[in-house]
């Protein structure tokens, strides 16, 4: 129903590939693309970072479809 915000991210270079409208507004973002490419850890706090790391650690493909719980660092609004 357009509630949830949900992100992407290449396993592989560790960076964001998708981002919506929903999650990026909430993070205090003015587009998407500011984020595309950025590496994952630029978004999350140190726990959450290391968390992501150890969940793909061993994974060879490029996406893992697996959701977790992460805590975002957020921007002052524009």
């Amino acid at each position: 129903g357009g509630h949830a915000g949900f992100i992407s991210f290449n396993v592989r270079s560790r960076t964001v590939d998708q981002i919506n409208r929903k999650l990026y507004s909430t993070l205090g973002y003015r587009a998407g693309t500011d984020l595309i490419g950025k590496p994952a850890n630029y978004l999350m706090i140190s726990e959450s970072a290391a968390q992501f790391e150890n969940m793909i650690r061993h994974h060879a493909a490029e996406q893992v479809s697996k959701p977790f719980i992460i805590t975002f660092r957020t921007q002052p609004p524009a």
